[in-house]
């Protein structure tokens, strides 16, 4: 379940991270 879960909250934080990158330049 954790090895599960790692993989998911990573993923969310990169995509919150890349969408908040795109706003600060745009």
């Amino acid at each position: 379940m954790s090895r599960m879960k790692v993989p998911e909250f990573q993923k969310t934080l990169h995509s919150k991270t890349g969408f908040a990158i795109i706003i600060i330049i745009g």
